[in-house]
């Protein structure tokens, strides 16, 4: 597995690796490219709606890679930590994934832009704050998501006039000019619960703070990487026992750094709110997902005729016990997270999952019941159904139907980040016509077969279950959404099979 032997032609015989010149040449043009597409879509956007959407869509890819990276460092501390021998031989994949740190320090770049461009288009936290700001802070977030039928419901002037006198953002429902341009690109107001986290929110702590976590941890990947290549080339066994000792520490470090990293590029997006286990819910995503990338990976170098003595099903058999524990933490996480604050029901934390549409109010859903399904996505598509579909051994050592659920869990991971970030953009999904379009399944919107399934279930239990008044949709709504949507057949009798 040493990455220091010469091999260019796979023959199974050997199981080192060495890529050689083109890759160098593939990874530069491929940085190329991915710089000129980034390039484009922050012309698209800036030209058309302003940077908002941008940052908040680079955002959620970012935060899906970086996860897969620290996901990779996790996994050589943990494998040092237990002295782990069964992993050796796939050890060298975790390495690839956590040695891309230092590029997704490089590509925290924008964030940092963001952060100090004094908009707030991404993090609200960073407009200069003028005395006048001090005096009159906005309105907290939990009013207005509880508001948040009055200010839908409001001709969009008055809205945007509300907005401006301080008693809704501009944010929460966005408004539309004379020739119907979206005006959700306005920062949000800086409420008074904000003002108060301003020591631990500026630009200037903030940006020393995310520096230090990236040296931090790409120094960390880059030792212990490092560690083990040399292990190869002297085969000094003292090397395993060293890296056995430092890993404990750096271990309780390297969570407790990941979780304010966290913290800080994601959960800082709604500054009001706060969740002690959003760490711990976004690391054991990550892991799933480096898991699955792992999987994906060394099927991939197999299949090319590499590795073929080094991975055996065994090892396909553990890190697919992996990808299923993983799977039921995020699920325990996720839940443990939701049931505490929707059991407390406190304004001031429920507010967020509002937003994200995890509500019983009616009056809520019919503003984000487009975030509603993603919440059900995320409930049958990222643990309920693969939780199911790993359960069998005989799945986990075949490497076709265990490759079919890591793309699996790596699809809905990212959807999991939309529905974190792009809120925060727009609580409105008539503002996410991509997404809007994407949610659309054999012609009918996902939300209709929600409604549909809703409706099934109360037939079948016989009462009714959660709020029906929100599913009141008149041919007005169905001629927006199907604007959206691009779906011009749309009408209110095709879609409510009336």
């Amino acid at each position: 597995m040493a990455s220091h032997a010469n091999q260019h032609e796979p023959d199974g015989s050997n199981d080192s690796i060495e890529l050689g010149g083109k890759s160098r040449g593939l990874s530069i043009a491929a940085l190329i490219v991915g710089v000129l597409a980034v390039l484009a879509c922050l012309g698209l956007t800036a030209s058309s709606e302003g940077l908002g959407r941008f940052y908040h869509a680079y955002l959620t890819s970012y935060a899906f890679f970086f996860s897969i990276a620290m996901g990779g460092l996790f996994f050589l501390l943990i494998h040092y930590l237990v002295r782990a021998g069964w992993s050796t031989s796939v050890r060298r994949i975790p390495e690839a994934l956590a040695s891309t740190l230092p590029i997704m320090g490089l590509l925290a770049i924008p964030m940092i832009v963001a952060a100090w461009s004094g908009k707030g288009t991404l993090y609200p936290w960073a407009q200069p704050i003028t005395q006048e700001m001090r005096d009159h802070p906005g309105p907290s977030q939990p009013h207005i998501v509880e508001g948040l039928t009055e200010h839908h419901a409001a001709p969009h002037g008055e809205v945007a006039s509300a907005a401006s006198h301080g008693s809704a953002p501009a944010h929460a429902a966005p408004s539309t000019d004379a020739h119907g341009t979206n005006a959700v690109t306005a920062a949000k107001p800086v409420s008074g619960l904000t003002m108060g986290k301003l020591v631990w929110l500026n630009p200037k702590f903030w940006t020393a703070r995310i520096v230090f976590y990236f040296v931090f941890l790409s120094l960390l990947a880059w030792y212990f990487i490092n560690k083990s290549r040399s292990q190869d080339k002297t085969g000094d066994h003292t090397v395993n026992a060293h890296l056995n000792l430092v890993a404990a520490p750096m271990m309780l470090l390297t969570f407790t750094f990941f979780s304010f990293a966290s913290f800080d590029l994601i959960m800082s997006l709604d500054s009001e709110w706060y969740s002690t286990v959003f760490g711990i819910y976004y690391f054991a995503g990550g892991i799933d997902a480096m898991v699955a990338a792992v999987i994906i990976i060394a099927a991939l170098l197999q299949r090319a005729g590499y590795l073929q003595n080094s991975i055996t099903k065994e090892h396909y058999h553990d890190l697919g016990k992996y990808l299923f524990a993983f799977t039921f933490f995020w699920g325990y996480i996720a839940f443990s997270q939701f049931m505490l604050y929707w059991y407390a029901n406190i304004p001031e934390t429920t507010y967020w999952f509002a937003k994200r549409g995890a509500t019983t109010n009616p009056e809520q859903l019919k503003l984000v019941g487009g975030w509603a399904v993603f919440s059900m996505v995320l409930l049958f598509g990222r643990l309920l159904i693969p939780f199911a579909g790993l359960l069998s051994r005989h799945v986990k050592r075949n490497m076709a139907s265990l490759v079919f659920w890591a793309i699996w869990i790596l699809v809905f991971h990212f959807v999991d980040m939309v529905w974190i970030v792009m809120p925060e953009y727009s609580i409105n999904l008539k503002d996410h016509p991509h997404i809007v379009r994407a949610l659309s399944f054999h012609r009918k919107p996902l939300p209709f077969l929600l409604e549909e399934f809703i409706d099934g279930m109360q037939e079948l239990i016989g009462e009714p279950i959660g709020p029906t008044e929100w599913r009141d949709v008149t041919q007005a709504d169905i001629d927006t959404f199907a604007d959206l949507s691009g779906d011009g057949r749309a009408d209110l009798a095709y879609l409510t099979g009336d």
